[in-house]
């Protein structure tokens, strides 16, 4: 039986590391290619031929917090999303983390609680680890192994990879301090290390192997964007000297802003915090709302004239920036570590060198487009762009990375069907094959479940179809997810229009009884509408007068159902913009 991993692209370089070696020695075809993509920590296959398998991940969280966190976590926010993406890309993960954790994948909690409390503990750290290792030790000896480790918990999991059967690729949270380095030096080799931002990768250690940089993902369409600002500053984080709280507070008062403060007093800081920071909070100029998580830390973003960020320290990334970003609220920071990469000057904020800079750019922000903030993180950090990163590989192709909502046509559906039932025959349970079917017909529940999400009860409002044949170019209709998106939002009460270049008499002549108002251009079956779908993505829809279209709607809402609009340009355009990643 030839080896589960024949051709793997790990999204690193180069192939002299020691996860290609172990892939090498295992009878492998190692491709390690820079996937220059900067979102996700992507990890897929690339099989001989035209056939792709999935991989089996085993993903390592740290074990303090749930996943995703209910507050503050940025590390547990990033697995969140991270296993999300990859179970939507056909991968097959175990995450291991906190208890409590859930996620679209299964999850399996090598501890009894949550240590919120004791972050750092090495007795707690450790004991998770090993269970874990167990564990992927297990599945292999029983004939199940997993193809590789990805790591996001600390330091042991690293100090330990040369000791599990899996290759371990290890994603570097943390800055390249002094008291960190030597650990680095010692234990680097034994798994392949990945930054998350250039500033990290251009501080490694000598002789410290860095693959390459793999930025921290955000949906940006789960921030709410706001060009309307309230009269206050945030800060936001955790309760250290490092992340400047104090400073902050400096800053607001010299600019005379009221300040709102966000995070939790972690175990160690509350003697900072009774001394430096709560003297100062009374409720109106300083105001401490605690640690805040889900639509209130949105919200306070949102609604921020400007995020403070007066580090002291080398900030490996800094999500709360980007989150602030994708908000469309400018940040004001001190271009420590990756903050001088993510915060680009006088684009999306200012670089200041003190408190003082820091209360005049305040002043300036008026400079700043809320837009072109929101702009500069879809750009570079959302997670769709590692579909476009991804498709650089010409064997891959960026057209077949789009999480999108279905194949149809006459070919693929039944082959796909004729192999599983080949497979049944053969007393063979082809679980590929049964999750391939299984997803496309749930891709096309979840266009109904995204438009209920965001226009509420459909019954009576109006939605439009654009494309109805199964892919462009062609007035093919059979299996077209088109025609069961429209069943099912009539069968909930939705009054359906539809237009397609060169499908139209084909449909009227198929589907007389299908209760769907046909429209001879987009301006038509825009006109009155609440919501647009995307379905069939011909050329011209792309290439549309948008702004238009929104204009000639009841509410402007699209759902890009083959990840092919541009999202900071509908957002220009007034539209809201949901896509169909997960």
């Amino acid at each position: 039986m030839p080896a589960p991993w024949k051709e793997i692209n790990l999204a690193v370089r180069p192939k002299d590391m020691p996860a290609g070696g172990w892939f090498s020695r295992n009878g492998a075809e190692v491709t390690l290619e820079v996937m220059n993509a900067p979102s996700l920590h992507q990890i897929t296959t690339l099989p001989r031929g035209t056939e792709r398998r999935a991989l089996r991940v085993a993903v390592l969280a740290p074990p303090w917090i749930t996943v995703p966190p209910p507050g503050y976590g940025g590390i547990e926010a990033v697995v969140a999303l991270l296993c999300d993406e990859l179970v939507a890309r056909g991968h097959d993960l175990t995450l291991f983390a906190a208890p409590g954790s859930h996620s679209a994948t299964r999850v399996c909690s090598p501890l009894q609680a949550t240590h919120a409390d004791q972050i750092g503990s090495s007795l707690y750290e450790s004991d998770h680890v090993a269970v874990a290792y167990d564990a992927i030790d297990r599945a292999a000896a029983e004939g199940g192994p997993f193809d590789v480790v990805h790591d996001h918990s600390g330091f042991t999991a690293l100090a330990m990879a040369d000791r599990v059967s899996a290759p371990v690729v290890h994603t570097l949270h943390g800055p390249f301090s002094s008291d960190m380095c030597p650990f680095y030096e010692r234990h680097g080799h034994k798994a392949r290390l990945v930054a998350i931002s250039q500033f990290q990768l251009e501080h490694a250690p000598a002789g410290v192997r860095v693959a390459d940089v793999v930025s921290n993902p955000i949906r940006v369409e789960d921030w709410p964007f706001r060009e309307g600002k309230d009269d206050y500053l945030l800060w936001m984080g955790r309760l250290d000297p490092i992340k400047g709280a104090h400073r902050a507070i400096a800053a607001a008062r010299a600019a005379r802003m009221r300040l709102v403060l966000a995070g939790p007093v972690q175990p160690g800081q509350e003697a900072y915090f009774r001394s430096e920071i709560e003297p100062h909070v009374d409720g109106r100029n300083v105001v401490f709302a605690g640690e805040v998580g889900g639509v209130r830390r949105k919200e306070l973003f949102a609604r921020a004239k400007a995020f403070l960020m007066p580090i002291s320290w080398p900030e490996p990334f800094g999500m709360v920036m980007v989150e602030a970003l994708a908000c469309g609220t400018p940040v004001i920071a001190f271009p420590e570590g990756a903050a001088s990469e993510i915060v680009i000057d006088d684009r999306n904020g200012f670089h200041v060198a003190d408190e003082i800079e820091m209360a005049a750019a305040v002043g300036r922000l008026e400079r700043i487009d809320p837009l072109r903030c929101r702009e500069s993180v879809a750009e570079r950090y959302d997670v769709s762009v590692v579909a476009a990163g991804m498709g650089m590989d010409p064997r891959i192709g960026a057209a077949f990375l789009r999480p999108g909502i279905g194949f149809g046509g006459s070919c693929f559906p039944k082959d796909v069907a004729a192999l599983k039932q080949l497979a049944g025959n053969s007393g063979y349970h082809f679980q590929l094959l049964t999750s391939v079917i299984e997803v496309n017909e749930l891709q096309k529940r979840r266009v109904v479940g995204k438009l209920k999400k965001h226009l509420g009860d459909i019954r009576g409002r109006r939605v439009a179809l654009l494309g109805l044949a199964f892919k462009p170019h062609t007035d093919d209709l059979r299996e077209a997810p088109a025609i069961e998106i429209a069943r099912k939002l009539i069968e909930r009460g939705a009054r359906v229009k539809a237009h397609d270049p060169v499908a139209i008499d084909r449909f009227r002549r198929d589907y007389p009884d299908l209760a769907l108002t046909c429209c001879e251009n987009p301006e038509e079956v825009a006109r009155d509408s609440d919501a647009i779908v995307l379905v069939t993505e011909w050329p011209q829809y792309r290439e549309m007068d948008w702004e238009s279209l929104a204009k000639l709607m009841r509410t402007a809402v699209v759902l890009d159902g083959r990840q092919v609009l541009d999202p900071a340009r509908m957002a220009r355009a007034g539209f809201k913009y949901l896509g169909m990643a997960c």
